[in-house]
């Protein structure tokens, strides 16, 4: 098994590749703290789970929260911190909290798809489903259900992340609306060759 890779490593992956390449392969830091939406989404974060770590969504009442648990697969080399799981005689049940609106892009399911794989090993119980809520107005509840598709996808964008390790070449990659606001776009040859364009 080469490496060891985070679930944020691989979600980052999915987002774009070139974070991969950038972050891992170069060794290039990526300075997202200083951007203010990641600062307050993380503060969001933080009072959240100061001030209510007791709460559990509707309809999961009677299970046990976990939170800010840390679970590695030797399988998958893989590491991940759950920031909130419901446990019931039966399932585990994701909880999420974003600061975004109410999207299930590829990062959501990547995400989703990792930490279920990683909660089965580690519990021994099925985790088909999450409920994520969607922090920027207008704030959503959503109920997710994590299947084969969703599963498939994030063990398919693991592999392509190993792939970027284990070969060292820059990726490809291509431009859209999120790359003005990348912490790479300075070095980045996707935003270089648009803005010659």
């Amino acid at each position: 098994m080469s490496e060891v890779v985070s679930v944020t490593d691989v979600v980052e992956h999915a987002f774009c590749p070139m974070f991969t390449y950038f972050r891992l392969v170069m060794g290039m830091p990526q300075y997202e703290k200083r951007r203010g939406t990641v600062q307050k989404g993380r503060a969001i974060h933080e009072i959240r789970q100061r001030n209510n770590p007791g709460y559990i969504p509707k309809n999961l009442e009677g299970g046990t929260k976990v939170m800010g648990v840390t679970l590695y697969s030797s399988k998958l080399g893989l590491v991940g911190k759950i920031d909130h799981a419901i446990i019931t005689n039966d399932q585990i049940v994701i909880f999420e909290q974003k600061y975004a609106k109410s999207f299930l892009g590829k990062t959501l399911r990547v995400q989703l798809g990792l930490l279920a794989t990683l909660l089965e090993e580690h519990y021994g119980k099925p985790c088909k489903q999450a409920v994520v809520q969607f922090l920027v107005k207008p704030c959503k509840t959503v109920r997710i259900i994590i299947d084969e598709r969703i599963r498939a996808e994030a063990l398919q964008t693991l592999s392509d992340l190993r792939r970027v390790l284990d070969s060292c070449q820059m990726p490809s990659s291509h431009y859209d609306g999120r790359c003005e606001d990348c912490t790479y776009r300075l070095v980045c040859p996707t935003v270089s060759l648009k803005r010659r364009q």
